[in-house]
C-alpha cells in the first residue's frame, strides 16, 4: 500500500470503510507539517471524516462537502468524488483540488484520498478570465503592441500589434517565453527589472529594449510594463505595453554617428579658436587656444603680446599679415612657428579673417592649428626624396668609378710587378694604386652616405673593436684630446660591418675633437640595452629587442635645438669654408639604420654632445679570422663576359697567369651562343650590369639551363641594392674594384662553391 500511495503525485492517504487513515504517502507528511501537525505519523488510525465534521471557521462548509463525498465513496454509493477547495494563509493564497477514489486491497478494501496543489492553475484561469474581458475591448485593435505575460515569463496573450512588431503569430508567442525573443545582449537587463517587479521593489518601469524578429531582424521597442496582483501581493500576470521605437533609436544613434564624427574631425584638425579687437587692442582665446600657446586661463593677450610667441622671423611676416588685414581686408593662412616655456618649440597653423562695421575693419576673427606633425613629416619626406636622388646619381657613379677603378688598380698591379727592377718607377705605381684603392674607399662612403653601400654584417665584438682602435684615435686625435673608456663587462656582440662600425666612430670622434678647438675629454661608453615594448621612449624607430649601444660624448661647444636636428642632413655642416664636407655624421646615420639600428643625438650649448648608436644584438658569436694561405690558381676553363674591353684585357690577363683558360666576350647573347655551341666551361664570371636586353642575373640563369653544372660569379660596382638582388639569387659576387689577388681568390671560392638547380634558379628569377 505505501509503495503505491508513494507513486501518486501529491499527499495522499488510505482510509478503510469507516474512514479511518491506515496509510499515508511522503507527500502527505509534508502537507500535513506544512499546514500546522507537528507529528504527520500521529495522524495514522485517526478518522479522517470525523476530522473533517470538527473543522469549522471560514472553511466548515468545504469540510463538511468533503466529508460527506467520501463517505458516499466509501459506502460505495460512488467511485470518485472531486472538489476545489482554498486554504488561504495570511502570506499567501492556495487552492487544492482533492479526490477521493475507492480501492480495493487484498486485506482491507476502502478509498484514497489524495489533495492536488492547484494553485498556479487557479492563477492562470484567472489571468485568462481578465485576459477575455480585457482583450474583448478596442485594445485588441490599438495602435501599440500589447502583451500579457505569466509570472514565469511566458506569453499568455497578445494584440494584432505585438504580433506585427515580432512577428510570431499569437499562437505562436504562446509557446513562447518572453526572454526567446528579446536580444541577448538585453536579457540581463530585463530580467533584473522583472526580478524588482515580482518581489515588489517596484510596481512598474520604463524600459528600451530589443526583439529578435522570427526573421532574425532587430527592432528597439520602449516598454511599458506593470503587474497585476492578487490580494495577498502576489504576481498574478505582468502586462506590457510596446511602443515600435526603431526608426527613432537608429536616428538618434546615427545623429550621435555623426557628433562623434565631428569631435573626431575637430579633434584630429586641431583648429582652436582666437580673436583681436581692434578697437581695445586685446586678443581673447579659446581654452583650446589657450594650451596651444600656453597662454593663462582668463586673460587676454595685447596684439604684441600675441606676437611675442613666435619666432622672431615668423613674428614680422604674422605682424605683416595682421596689419594687411586690418586695413586692406586681407585674409591669411600661414604656417608659423612658435616657442613657450613649457611646450617648447612647435609650428602653429596661423588663420585670420576680416570683420568689417561699415568701411572698416573693427576685429580679426581666427583659428589656430598645431601643425607640428605635418611639418615634420613634410621636412621628413623632403629629406627622403633629397636622399632618394642623391641616391639614384650615387649608385650610378659609384657602378661606373668603380669600373674605371677596377682597371686602374688592375693596370698599376701589372706594372708594379714588370718595375720590379726599377724601385723609383715601381713607387710611382705604387702610389698610383693606392691612390685608387683610396677612391674605392671614397666611393663606399658616398654610398652610405646615400644609405646604399654594400654592409657585411656579422657578430662584431664591440668591446675588442672599441679598445683595438685606442692608438689609432689617439694619434689622430692629438695631444690635446683625453679619451676615456667605459665598457660594460658582459657586453652583447652586435651584428654590424666591422669596417663601417670603426668608420663611423672615427667620424664621431673626429666631430667631437672638432668641437674642441682648445682641447677637451671624450668618453666612449658600450653598454646592453634592452627594448621591452615598440615605439618606446625617444627610440621610436627601434622595435623590442636587444641591442648594443656605443656612444660618444665630449666636452666641447655643444649645439642648440635647431643645429642638432639638422645634424644627420647630408652637407649640412657649422664648420668654416673646406673644414667640413658635411657627410661625416650623416653617413653614420646612414649606417646604422642600414643595420637596423638608430642614432640618438643630445646636446646643449655649451655643455657638450653625446651620439649614441644603437646596434642589435646578434645571435651568434663572431668567429675568428681564418688563417689565409698564398694564392691558389687552377687549369680550369672561365668565360668571362664584361661590356668594357679594358676589364676584359685585365681579366683575362690575370686569370691567365694563375693558369687558367679564358674566352672573353663582350655581351650576354654572345656568351650564351658560345655556350650553345657545346662550349664547355667551368665557370662563368660575368658583370651585372650590360648593354642590350640580358643583365649579369639573366645570363647566369639562361647558362645554367644549358649546362647545370655551370659555376656562376658575378662581378658589379653597383650598391647594395643590386647586391643583394645577386645574393637572393644564390650567385657569388666579386665587388668591383678588385685587385689580383681579390679576384683570385673568389674564383676559386666560385669553383668549388656547390651549384643550384636550374629549375630552382629559374623559380629565383621569374
Amino acid at each position: 500500500m505505501s509503495s503505491l500511495l508513494d507513486a501518486l503525485p501529491g499527499p495522499a492517504a488510505f482510509l478503510d470503510r469507516t474512514g479511518r487513515i491506515l496509510a499515508v504517502n511522503e507527500r502527505w507528511h509534508i502537507f500535513g507539517h506544512e499546514n500546522g501537525l507537528r507529528d504527520p505519523n500521529a495522524c495514522i488510525g485517526v478518522n479522517y471524516l470525523a476530522v473533517c465534521e470538527r473543522t469549522g471557521g471560514e472553511s466548515q462548509a468545504e469540510a463538511r462537502k468533503a466529508a460527506s463525498g467520501i463517505g458516499a465513496v466509501l459506502a460505495g454509493a460512488q467511485d470518485v468524488f472531486t472538489l476545489e477547495y482554498s486554504c488561504h494563509s495570511p502570506k499567501e493564497e492556495r487552492w487544492f483540488l482533492m479526490t477521493a477514489s475507492s480501492t480495493a486491497h487484498e486485506i482491507v478494501s476502502g478509498a484514497v484520498v489524495m489533495h492536488l496543489d492547484i494553485t498556479s492553475q487557479k492563477a492562470d484561469q484567472r489571468a485568462q478570465q481578465f485576459l477575455d474581458e480585457y482583450f474583448n475591448t478596442p485594445f485588441q485593435e490599438a495602435a501599440i503592441g500589447l502583451a500579457v505575460i505569466n509570472p514565469g515569463g511566458r506569453y499568455l496573450q497578445t494584440n494584432a500589434k505585438y504580433c506585427d512588431m515580432v512577428g510570431y503569430t499569437e499562437a505562436e508567442l504562446k509557446s513562447k517565453n518572453m526572454l526567446s525573443v528579446t536580444h541577448p545582449e538585453d536579457r540581463s537587463s530585463n530580467l533584473l527589472r522583472l526580478s524588482e517587479l515580482l518581489n515588489g521593489q517596484r510596481q512598474s518601469f520604463v524600459a528600451e529594449k530589443r526583439y529578435v524578429r522570427s526573421d532574425g531582424s532587430t527592432i528597439w521597442v520602449r516598454n511599458s510594463v506593470s503587474a497585476r496582483r492578487n490580494a495577498f501581493g502576489h504576481v498574478t500576470s505582468i502586462l506590457a505595453f510596446s511602443e515600435d521605437i526603431t526608426t527613432r533609436k537608429r536616428a538618434s544613434e546615427e545623429l550621435e554617428k555623426a557628433k562623434a564624427r565631428l569631435e573626431i574631425a575637430t579633434r584630429l584638425s586641431r583648429l582652436v579658436a582666437w580673436e583681436f579687437d581692434a578697437e581695445l587692442n586685446a586678443a581673447t582665446f579659446s581654452d583650446e587656444a589657450k594650451a596651444i600657446c600656453d597662454i593663462p586661463s582668463n586673460s587676454s593677450l595685447s596684439l604684441e603680446e600675441f606676437l611675442s610667441f613666435y619666432i622672431a622671423a615668423d613674428r614680422r611676416r604674422l605682424e605683416q599679415a595682421i596689419q594687411e588685414c586690418l586695413t586692406e581686408g586681407t585674409a591669411y593662412d600661414l604656417d608659423l612657428e612658435i616657442e613657450t616655456s613649457k611646450r617648447g618649440r612647435s609650428w602653429i597653423r596661423t588663420i585670420g579673417q576680416a570683420v568689417s562695421a561699415g568701411d572698416r575693419v573693427v576685429r580679426i576673427q581666427g583659428a589656430l592649428q598645431d601643425v607640428t606633425d605635418r611639418i615634420l613629416l613634410q621636412r621628413k619626406a623632403s629629406h627622403a626624396q633629397k636622399m632618394e636622388a642623391v641616391g639614384q646619381l650615387t649608385g650610378g657613379l659609384a657602378h661606373d668609378f668603380n669600373n674605371l677603378l677596377t682597371i686602374v688598380i688592375g693596370n698599376t698591379e701589372l706594372l708594379e710587378e714588370q718595375l720590379d727592377g726599377h724601385p723609383e718607377l715601381a713607387g710611382l705605381a705604387q702610389s698610383a694604386r693606392s691612390a685608387a684603392e683610396r677612391g674605392g674607399k671614397l666611393v663606399e662612403h658616398l654610398l652610405a652616405f646615400a644609405r646604399r653601400q654594400s654592409l657585411r654584417a656579422a657578430p662584431v665584438n664591440v668591446a675588442q673593436l672599441t679598445i683595438a682602435m685606442t692608438t689609432l684615435l689617439r694619434r689622430t686625435l692629438g695631444p690635446t684630446i683625453c679619451i676615456d673608456f667605459s665598457i660594460q663587462a658582459d657586453l652583447w656582440e652586435a651584428l654590424a660591418d666591422a669596417a663601417q662600425l670603426e668608420s663611423a666612430l672615427l667620424n664621431l670622434c673626429l666631430n667631437a675633437r672638432d668641437a674642441m678647438p682648445s682641447g677637451g675629454s671624450i668618453d666612449i661608453e658600450a653598454h646592453n640595452h634592452e627594448i621591452c615594448s615598440d615605439s618606446s621612449g625617444q627610440l621610436p624607430s627601434l622595435s623590442k629587442g636587444q641591442y648594443v649601444c656605443i656612444s660618444v660624448s665630449d666636452s666641447g661647444n655643444g649645439m642648440s635645438p635647431e643645429i642638432t636636428a639638422r645634424a644627420c642632413e647630408p652637407f649640412f655642416t657649422t664648420k668654416g669654408s673646406g673644414k667640413g664636407s658635411g657627410l661625416g655624421l650623416s653617413m653614420v646615420c646612414g649606417f646604422v639604420q642600414q643595420s637596423k639600428g638608430e642614432v640618438q643625438i643630445e646636446s646643449e650649448s655649451g655643455l657638450g654632445t653625446t651620439v649614441r648608436m644603437y646596434l642589435p644584438r646578434a645571435t651568434s658569436h663572431a668567429a675568428s679570422p681564418a688563417p689565409r694561405g698564398g694564392v691558389q690558381g687552377g687549369a680550369e676553363r672561365i668565360l668571362l663576359v664584361d661590356d668594357e674591353s679594358d676589364i676584359r684585357r685585365y681579366g683575362t690577363r690575370q686569370l691567365e697567369e694563375f693558369g687558367y683558360t679564358v674566352i672573353a666576350c663582350d655581351n650576354g647573347d654572345d656568351a650564351l651562343e658560345l655556350l650553345r655551341e657545346g662550349g664547355a666551361f667551368d665557370l662563368l664570371l660575368t658583370d651585372m650590369v650590360m648593354p642590350g636586353k640580358i643583365d649579369g642575373i639573366g645570363l647566369a640563369q639562361r647558362a645554367r639551363v644549358l649546362d647545370p653544372n655551370l659555376k656562376v660569379l658575378l662581378s658589379t660596382g653597383y650598391s647594395e641594392r643590386v647586391l643583394m638582388e645577386i645574393v637572393e639569387h644564390g650567385f657569388l659576387v666579386l665587388k668591383k674594384p678588385y685587385r689580383k689577388n681579390e679576384l683570385a681568390l673568389k674564383v676559386r671560392e666560385a669553383l668549388a662553391a656547390e651549384t643550384w638547380s636550374a629549375s630552382r634558379e629559374c623559380s629565383a628569377g621569374a
